[in-house]
């Protein structure tokens, strides 16, 4: 994880999918809808503003990046994201 530039501990993950499985993509399909509910109703008020818009997240192929007006709300979207994958079973790399 990098924030502000400064890099934090790093992790090895223990179990998954290969870079570049095709199941990896359905899966990530599947459980992201899920994510984005559950975002919005534990953290309504979080994201940007952008006119009529407020976005949370992005996502693209299989990252997901927390759009944060406050740099102090990423350990509280964190713990968000962590309690949806909990409940799936999945584990996150951060």
């Amino acid at each position: 994880m990098r924030v502000s530039g400064a890099s934090g501990q790093g992790r090895t993950p223990v179990m998954g999918l290969r870079q570049g499985c095709l199941l990896s993509a359905t899966l990530f399909g599947l459980s992201i809808d899920g994510l984005h509910s559950y975002l919005g109703a534990h953290a309504p008020g979080e994201g940007i503003q952008i006119q009529q818009l407020r976005l949370q997240e992005l996502v693209y192929a299989d990252d997901i990046c927390s759009c944060l007006m406050e740099i102090c709300l990423i350990r509280q979207i964190a713990l968000i994201v962590y309690r949806h994958c909990w409940m799936l079973w999945l584990h996150v790399a951060v």
